[in-house]
């Protein structure tokens, strides 16, 4: 094996504990993908450029990996290109990273951003009241008896596919949620005809990323790729 690619992340335990692991991912003399976990550690101290630098530096000399040919390929933390930028190390961003990155800078965009805080709103209010919830689901029972889902889907601020998830589990309970929304007489949550255009909208933008987003994560891909600009729109 002469060439190498090479994940790595810092990550916090429950029990507020740093931990660092390196996956290596090469093909074999016939082509054939291999991967495998090389180390799994505690990481002590500051999450620095100076301290991740003088880590990888050390670890790759254990595993005797300095005279393969390496790219490591990391999230976009300013500390971790910083450390491989000090190690001279090539280095490719996480497509997935990246992905999530982009979407959720669209969503600091102001008519979006304002839609996401009133879904955030509506569907924090069912999740903490019973009363509510329990309505919502009998009212989804009476409208589409066939349909299993009873719950709106909280919003997960880490990633991004949940705010798609949110959005959507909304549109599919639209008419149940007015009916709800009149009967508890909840009208300062309610959105307005053009918050459910603008919902359906994000969601038709957002529904392939998502499905991109999770092929970009299994495992028989190969993870580093480089893809080209491209005009989506064309």
């Amino acid at each position: 094996m002469e060439f190498i690619a090479i994940t790595t992340d810092l990550w916090t335990s429950r029990a507020q504990q740093s931990f660092a692991t390196l996956t290596g991912h090469w093909l074999d003399s016939n082509f054939v993908k291999h991967h495998r976990v090389l180390l799994t550690c505690r990481f002590e101290g500051s999450h620095s450029a100076e301290l991740i630098s003088t880590f990888l530096s050390d670890i790759i000399l254990e595993l005797e990996l300095n005279n393969k040919q390496k790219v490591f390929i990391t999230d976009n933390a300013a500390n971790m290109v910083s450390a491989l930028k000090m190690m001279n190390q090539v280095r490719f961003p996480c497509f997935a990273h990246t992905l999530q990155l982009s979407i959720k800078k669209g969503f600091d965009i102001p008519e979006i951003n304002t839609l996401l805080e009133k879904a955030r709103k509506i569907v924090g209010h069912f999740n903490h009241s019973t009363s509510a919830t329990d309505h919502l689901a009998s009212v989804l029972l009476r409208v589409n008896p066939k349909s299993k889902k009873r719950k709106l889907k909280q919003e997960v601020e880490t990633r991004w596919n949940s705010t798609f998830d949110m959005l959507e589990r909304l549109l599919d309970m639209k008419n149940s949620l007015l009916i709800t929304i009149s009967d508890l007489r909840m009208e300062s949550f309610a959105f307005t005809t053009q918050d459910w255009d603008l919902m359906q909208e994000l969601c038709t933008v957002l529904r392939p990323l998502k499905i991109i987003t999770n092929v970009s994560q299994v495992d028989h891909l190969i993870e580093a790729i480089h893809f080209n600009v491209f005009d989506v729109g064309r």
